[in-house]
């Protein structure tokens, strides 16, 4: 009976340490808000608000996102994020987008969640690009394919596939976590997958030149990437766009493998700065406020600078002399 009572009592302040860390990380992040245009109170409401609706109600909402609706149910933390700091929820990350891609360009979204970044690619992209989306778990991909169907995006295509370093199909028992453990286990079972294709990037895509590839798999990215050598010793696509979050260890990648590899394909790896419209170049991306690694191609950073300053479509955005530095020890392209 008392190792009941003290097992229940440290349950209890295991919970309670659990939520206060989430307050404070709640509280950090909407009061550390890069965004110049964001503002924290008006934000906690809203975040308060969208957590009151998912206690109620079930049923989605539909956002206004960059010239179009986002389908948002109130389980979706993305969906979180946008109710609570509006269309650009990654400031740092959606910027780049905004600022680097062209009309007709083309881009692959691999973990693209409900959409946020492929809803966001696409209004930059317009009917003659195309966006490719990869998402493995079913609820999230559903979401992202009504959005599609509501917005009538017919050049926003949706992959049901898992991306890894190898094709095949998946197979094995439910106690089986491989490749694919980066699946969250708590929407996705492993006799549900059973049977589900497993695919290289450079197989399952016709290879055309993508501007971007975007990659966010729980620490998953490094043996999504080796899936997709075969274009990346080409330089296509010349940008890299990795979330960083979590780490690769778990997949028997460090941190530092991943970006000797990176270099060995000609990668040179930056954070990206939007209130100077400049790429920070960073042997160390980590240490970066962000979490998003941005991998650029040696022979393509003369491009992406040019685009990134409105230089290509004759528009000098160049910040002023007098701005500030962006970080100390990281030197702007």
């Amino acid at each position: 009976m008392r190792q009941r009572l003290v097992d229940a009592e440290v349950q209890l302040l295991t919970g309670a340490g659990t939520l206060f860390r989430r307050l404070i990380h709640f509280f950090r992040e909407i009061i550390d808000h890069p965004s110049p245009k964001h503002r924290a109170f008006p934000a906690m409401l809203r975040s308060c608000f969208w957590g009151l609706r998912r206690v109620l109600t079930e049923q989605p909402r539909d956002l206004r996102y960059h010239g179009m609706k986002l389908r948002c149910y109130p389980w979706s933390s993305v969906a979180r994020r946008i109710a609570t700091f509006g269309t650009l929820p990654d400031y740092r990350e959606m910027s780049f987008l905004k600022d680097y891609l062209r009309r007709d360009d083309c881009a692959i979204d691999v973990g693209a969640n409900i959409g946020a970044y492929s809803l966001l690619a696409r209004s930059l992209v317009g009917d003659a690009g195309r966006i490719d989306a990869f998402e493995v778990d079913q609820r999230a991909r559903l979401s992202l394919v009504e959005s599609t169907l509501m917005n009538r995006l017919t050049n926003l295509h949706v992959h049901p596939r898992a991306v890894g370093a190898t094709s095949r199909v998946l197979e094995g028992d439910s106690s089986r976590q491989d490749e694919l453990i980066h699946v969250r286990m708590d929407r996705l079972h492993w006799g549900k997958l059973n049977g589900m294709n497993v695919v290289r990037l450079d197989e399952a895509l016709d290879e055309r030149d993508y501007a971007l590839l975007r990659v966010s798999l729980n620490g998953y990215e490094p043996l999504a990437l080796r899936g997709a050598t075969r274009w990346l010793r080409k330089g296509n696509p010349p940008v890299l766009m990795i979330d960083m979050q979590t780490s690769s260890k778990r997949y028997g990648v460090s941190l530092g493998q991943f970006l000797d590899e990176l270099k060995a394909l000609d990668y040179q790896t930056a954070v990206y700065a939007p209130e100077h419209r400049a790429l920070c170049f960073t042997a160390k991306p980590w240490l970066s406020s962000g979490c998003t690694l941005i991998a650029i191609h040696q022979q393509a950073i003369p491009m992406v600078r040019n685009r990134l300053l409105g230089v290509d479509e004759g528009i000098d955005v160049s910040p002023s002399a007098e701005s500030k530095p962006i970080h100390s020890g990281v030197a702007p392209l």
